[in-house]
């Protein structure tokens, strides 16, 4: 049953639908969001009872940021609970199908360990000797890399391209000369491998 036909049920039987407004609790990785229907009938003010399988949500997602790397997202702790007129309240398992994910960024990350400038220097902050990395597209377009204090580095917002490479260039205080070359993801390659 669609909301539709809930609808036209309601309205030929004399029902009343409440719908409450989300609760949306705010988590580290995720929202949580809560959400209650109320159909109960107008003369008697009880629950009504429904033996059917109901589309009781249909979920559009607004994409602010597609700094995504997962394949596929989906919807986590689904679960629904009812109440009978009687009072007594029943769980059950709520079903959302999963959705791909195709960002049209990269992103670029690495940790890197300089010998010449690290010996008998365990306590060394990468971030504050001028280490520098970016990556450099084929037209030449740099994005440089963040680096921590540990050396970890991080270079986002790449955008997924075409292009058959891009080139990865880390300077060391004590080099002047870029090292190596490495392959990034195509936008041809993310949609056959997530397709």
């Amino acid at each position: 049953m669609n909301l539709k036909q809930l609808e036209n049920l309601a309205k030929k039987n004399n029902w009343t639908i409440r719908v409450a407004k989300p609760q949306i609790t705010e988590s580290t990785w995720s929202n949580i969001s809560a959400f209650a229907v109320d159909i109960s009938d107008k003369k008697t003010q009880l629950p009504v009872s429904i033996n059917d399988d109901i589309d009781l949500l249909d979920i559009k997602l607004k994409v602010a940021d597609d700094h995504n790397y997962m394949a596929e997202s989906s919807f986590y702790y689904q679960e629904s609970s009812y109440q009978t007129s009687s009072g007594s309240k029943f769980t059950l398992p709520t079903f959302a199908e999963k959705f791909k994910f195709i960002s049209k960024h990269s992103w670029f990350e690495g940790h890197f360990h300089g010998e010449a400038v690290n010996l008998d220097n365990y306590d060394l902050d990468y971030s504050k000797i001028g280490t520098k990395a970016y990556l450099v597209d084929k037209n030449g377009k740099k994005y440089p890399a963040d680096i921590s204090e540990s050396g970890y580095m991080t270079i986002t917002d790449i955008p997924a391209t075409s292009d058959e490479y891009m080139s990865i260039n880390p300077y060391f205080p004590t080099s002047k000369k870029p090292v190596g070359k490495t392959k990034d993801l195509t936008l041809e390659a993310l949609k056959k491998r997530f397709n």
